[in-house]
């Protein structure tokens, strides 16, 4: 800790020193615009027409922000949950409106420029992958989203724009910071006759404030694309490399007297992955119709070593190796027509993936190398989704969208196939007032496959008796929310608020069951939550405040206490303003609490608060920045899980949270 603040206290000397020997360079003033969004119905629409929760995050708010990837973007959002997301090396974990996934699986979808993102085998993306300067725009759409994305939408849906200037700029930083983080970021765009070529890369390194758990990130992609008014199309062709020590958790006891150990099952754990990935979008408009198209395909392969505990003091540990390919299609039209004399608009849109995983188990030695082959795997999935929706105006200011999804999906392992045809209808009425403000509420359902690891995953855990079991289950059935939401906003030039509340109603839950030791679908749980937030302009201050509150429970057995790992409560308070010297800077702080370790409220977590501070000086074509994040220091825990041991004795195990992480960013555009 006093390194850290030593290396704070430097920034500031520098950022100081640099400050008066340059000349200085306003801040470009603020501005509250009105926003246009894609992700809420997959049609370009103004926001305020828009009958669903959405929040967005411009090029002006990403530059504001302490952050140097899409991880710490989501991490300042309201209505969201993001654990690991503030700057550490452990992996990401980001929770909507009470689904949670824990790391296994993924219920916020991510499409990047349109093309879906994920792990084929859990879902699971890699949210640090993206650094920050390369990303133009964010838009994040609440809750479930079948009706619009199929599966792995239960939590809602992230969709990043990456940057595509015209002309030719370049973009260089560098940064370095505590617990020996270092990285390196370009970006660069530039005109091939009536097409543009961008490139951009990432790297990074650090050794984690934790034993154990030093991480590398490498990640580039080039673009090659061009628009007009009427078509756009962009080709990208990219990859990543990605190397994780994973230090495992901590018994409580232990976290609470030294939380930066690792204990010695953990010792060989790593996750070594490479991507490669190309994808194409194209779309173009044919007078009053729109078309929008794209596809991708995708190889991977990961070495993973992990231990995972099965009693308290007594763990399995195995080497998995993955190779994955995956590609899809997906077909959009949309177009407007007229009924009565009134416009409506329709649009159709198929959607197919398909993937291919292949696993193999080994044992490991008491040196941490590979041993012999226990287990394989060879898995197929293909999924079809159908969707249609219209939106009919009764009234210049009313609208009624209609619209449902049919997917189809077909699983085969060894032989064995299964096969699933999710129906996920959407009914929505909104209403614009014309002072900016806009109210609705929408009813729908929605599902969640189960992963093919939660299928099929063939790694065998000791029984204590001479043989193994698996954990995976080939009869699993999708499980499905039924939710109601009602919304009302108004933006001014000063001022912008939301009011959000909705109803979930979960069937079919797929969860590990422990009387079992096995994945199952097992019950039903209510999802309840209210959330609200507000930003204003007032000069050149911009203040923002949040509040989330979710209710999540199980309606078996009674119910009434919150599930694990999900917080009732969450408040964001956040203020950017110019400051003295020419320098701009920012304070966000962050309060959660009403935490559990289990689903009984037995092991309450600590109640987390952070304090993020940023300030930056704008030297010419020059910036220099200073992160100083978890200001406060917080030794707290960022989630959990309670084993019982031999004796019957509840053990609670928890992740620690990063402590102070301080980083100086030196960058130059062009």
């Amino acid at each position: 800790m006093a390194n850290g603040r030593r290396f704070a206290l430097g920034g500031i000397v520098i950022l100081g020193a640099a400050t008066i020997a340059l000349a200085q360079t306003a801040p470009t003033p603020p501005t509250m615009s009105e926003s246009i969004v894609v992700t809420a119905d997959r049609t370009v629409e103004p926001r305020e027409d828009v009958p669903a929760s959405v929040t967005v995050l411009t090029r002006r708010d990403i530059e504001r922000l302490p952050a140097r990837s899409l991880a710490e973007l989501l991490a300042a959002l309201p209505a969201l949950d993001v654990d690991f997301g503030d700057g550490g090396t452990a992996r990401p974990i980001v929770g909507s409106r009470g689904f949670f996934g824990g790391g296994e699986v993924e219920y916020v979808k991510l499409l990047v420029d349109g093309v879906v993102s994920g792990d084929p085998e859990t879902g699971l993306v890699d949210w640090r992958a993206m650094p920050a300067s390369s990303i133009e725009r964010v838009e994040v759409l609440h809750g479930p989203a079948s009706a619009l994305y199929g599966d792995g939408s239960l939590g809602g849906v992230v969709q990043v724009f990456t940057r595509r200037d015209a002309g030719v700029h370049t973009h260089l930083s560098f940064d370095s910071g505590t617990a020996g983080a270092n990285g390196a970021t370009g970006w660069t765009s530039m005109p091939v006759g009536t097409f543009a070529l961008t490139a951009r890369m990432h790297a990074t390194h650090g050794n984690g404030w934790r034993a154990h758990s030093a991480a590398s990130l490498a990640t580039g992609a080039l673009s090659f694309g061009s628009r007009d008014e009427r078509s756009d199309w962009l080709l990208s062709i990219g990859g990543d490399h990605i190397n994780r020590d994973d230090p495992g958790p901590l018994p409580l006891s232990i976290a609470r007297q030294d939380p930066s150990r690792s204990e010695s099952l953990y010792r060989d754990d790593n996750d070594t992955t490479t991507r490669r990935r190309a994808s194409l979008r194209a779309t173009h408009r044919f007078g009053a119709i729109a078309v929008d198209g794209n596809a991708f395909i995708e190889h991977r392969s990961t070495d993973l070593l992990r231990s995972l505990l099965l009693v308290p003091t007594f763990g399995d540990r195995a080497l998995r190796t993955l190779r994955t390919a995956s590609g899809g299609a997906s077909l959009l039209a949309s177009g407007e027509w007229h009924l009565f004399g009134r416009t409506a608009e329709s649009r159709g849109a198929i959607d197919v993936t398909d993937a291919d995983v292949r696993s193999t188990y080994f044992g490991v030695t008491a040196s941490g190398s590979r041993g012999a082959q226990t287990a394989a795997l060879n898995a197929h999935r293909r999924q079809v989704g159908f969707s249609f929706a219209s939106d009919v105006h009764p009234t210049d200011r009313l609208r009624i969208t209609l619209g449902a999804r049919r997917d189809a999906l077909r699983d085969s392992d060894r032989g064995v196939s299964h096969e699933h045809s999710p129906w996920s209808p959407r009914i929505a009425v909104s209403r614009t007032f014309g002072d900016g403000s806009n109210a609705y509420v929408q009813l729908s359902r929605a599902f969640r496959a189960p992963s093919i690891d939660q299928l099929s995953d063939a790694r065998g855990f000791p029984d204590f008796r001479g043989g193994t079991f698996t954990i995976s289950n080939p009869l699993l059935a999708p499980e499905y929310a039924r939710t109601i939401e009602a919304g009302l906003a108004r933006s001014t030039a000063a001022l912008r608020w939301n009011a959000v509340g909705y109803q979930s109603r979960v069937t079919d839950e797929i969860d590990f069951d422990p009387a079992t030791f096995r994945y199952r679908n097992i019950g039903s749980s209510s999802h309840r939550g209210l959330e609200l937030a507000v930003a204003g302009l007032f000069h050149t201050v911009e203040p923002s405040l949040s509040y989330d509150w979710t209710r999540v429970e199980s309606l078996d057995n009674g119910g009434g206490a919150q599930l694990k790992n999900i917080p009732k409560h969450v408040v964001r308070a956040g203020v950017s303003a110019p400051l003295p010297l020419s320098l701009y800077g920012t304070l966000r702080w962050t309060l959660k609490s009403g935490r559990f370790l289990d689903d009984g409220e037995r092991f309450p977590l600590g109640t987390i608060r952070t304090l993020d501070a940023s300030v930056r000086r704008d030297l010419g074509r020059a910036r220099v920045e200073l992160h100083l994040l978890n200001m406060l220091g917080s030794n707290s825990n960022a989630l959990g899980f309670v084993l019982t041991d031999f004796r019957g004795q509840a053990v609670p195990y928890v992740y620690p949270s990063e402590r102070f992480t301080a980083r100086l960013v030196v960058g130059w555009t062009d």
